[in-house]
């Protein structure tokens, strides 16, 4: 058991006690929380190979991850384990009905603060003493229908929203490729019960929206809650590449789920699948490699239109009220609100930013860490390349950016595109890189 790898598995509730601002649509400051549909979990994985390279993986149900909380749990477990701070990567679900951490200033925000660090850091150590020697083994299984691209270009030069769905005639263009594929890794553990980790990409906002005030882990939370059961194992998700994936759709319309109980049980099922036929792979070696890129900002708007969309966010600021919004924004030529919200942010930026980036290995098993929300055709195109045995593609880690649109997206134009903080060409330099990660780990 000495040449086995070690897998520890930690979970802690990080719900929040009081009503605050909720992230992932519109204005946060009109969209308090009023209730808790079900609570938020933060989990830990805990990676120790033979010559004691440890690693702690986080997934928290959040709808992103803030550095500055991201690195007050590294200051704490970094000390408290003598880890390297690179070891310690902290992803979010993306569930889009949590605290939005970046209204700092809202009564009860710094408390959920604390209990978010306080909650990654208990997990983290739970999972430090549960470890474990296991054995790991991957499987994998296509989904029906289970998520689809959220933007097209119809026939008459229209946009579709992201309740339209992949099948419907008239699509002239795709905004990417959809990914459909679940992955699952399970750790079988001596003595202990297993830990299943599940990596997917589609968009967790069920139970969000602009009128919806619910605090809510979404389909994750039932997924988790549903694999636990029917395995009696522990389980872990990771978004994948869903930059462009919602999770709204199934077959056709009129039969399509809207509920994230439902879907949950349905993703489930597909995980179930995925672990019929699982096939043992080396998993006793870890390693990580971390490069930091110096990327351009996008800048390229014109004063006129610029004017232009001050006058339009400040009544959106004041009333909230999308449609009105968006109305406006399509008269000065732009799709909707938020690429008018897209294109005073862009003001803001500087001239280049350094974007983090990581890769790890555990044996035969492959991960990266991506800070921002990758679409589907870079997760692919880094899956395809990397040489493992499976390879997780982790979303909206460690400092959440923003989308990075693919070239295609950029041809056809979407919500993404409108909302970028970086020129075209970037989503493709981010995933070569990530591929050369891996090679290097390899």
């Amino acid at each position: 058991m000495d040449t086995l790898l070690k897998v520890g598995y930690g979970i802690a509730d990080i719900t929040p006690e009081s009503n605050l601002p909720l992230g992932g649509y519109g204005n946060a400051q009109h969209r308090i929380s009023e209730e808790v549909r079900d609570p938020l979990k933060a989990t830990c994985i805990a990676f120790t190979d033979p010559d004691n390279n440890t690693i702690l993986l986080f997934t928290t149900d959040m709808i992103r991850v803030a550095p500055h909380l991201a690195n007050r749990v590294r200051d704490v477990l970094c000390a408290e384990f003598s880890l390297p701070r690179e070891h310690v990567q902290v992803a979010s679900t993306h569930t889009h009905s949590t605290p939005e951490v970046g209204q700092k200033d809202y009564p009860g925000m710094q408390e959920f603060c604390d209990k978010y660090v306080e909650g990654l850091c208990t997990a983290a150590r739970k999972a430090m003493a549960d470890r474990t020697p296991s054995i790991a083994s991957v499987g994998f299984t296509p989904t029906e229908r289970m998520n689809f691209i959220r933007h097209y270009k119809i026939a008459d030069g229209s946009y579709a929203g992201a309740n339209f769905g992949n099948w419907t005639p008239g699509v002239v263009g795709h905004a990417s490729n959809n990914d459909s594929w679940v992955q699952v890794i399970k750790f079988d553990r001596i003595g202990a019960k297993p830990v299943i980790l599940c990596n997917f990409q589609a968009h967790p906002c069920f139970t969000g929206g602009v009128d919806k005030k619910v605090v809510s882990a979404d389909y994750i939370g039932e997924l988790r809650k549903y694999v636990q059961t029917m395995t009696g194992g522990k389980f872990a998700f990771f978004q994948g590449a869903a930059g462009n994936h919602n999770a709204i759709s199934f077959y056709a319309r009129e039969t399509r789920t809207y509920d994230c109980e439902e879907y949950g049980k349905l993703l489930g099922e597909y995980v179930l699948r995925a672990l019929e036929a699982p096939v043992q792979v080396s998993s006793n070696k870890i390693s990580l490699v971390h490069r930091e890129l110096t990327l351009p900002m996008d800048h390229t708007e014109s004063a006129e239109l610029v004017e232009k969309c001050k006058a339009i966010q400040k009544e959106w600021l004041e009333k909230a009220d999308r449609n009105y919004s968006n109305k406006q924004a399509r008269e000065i030529g732009l799709n909707s609100i938020y690429a008018v919200n897209g294109v005073l942010m862009r003001q803001t930026l500087p001239e280049s930013e350094k974007m983090d980036l990581y890769a790890f290995r555990v044996g035969d098993l492959g991960f990266v860490t991506a800070p921002y929300e990758m679409f589907g055709e870079s997760g692919m195109f880094i899956k395809e390349k990397a040489p493992y045995a499976m390879t997780f593609v982790v979303s909206c880690a460690n400092h959440a950016q923003a989308y990075l649109a693919s070239d295609l997206a950029f041809t056809h134009g979407c919500y993404e595109v409108d909302t970028r903080r970086f020129p075209r060409g970037t989503a493709e330099k981010c995933a070569e890189n990530f591929v050369e990660m891996l090679k290097e780990l390899k």
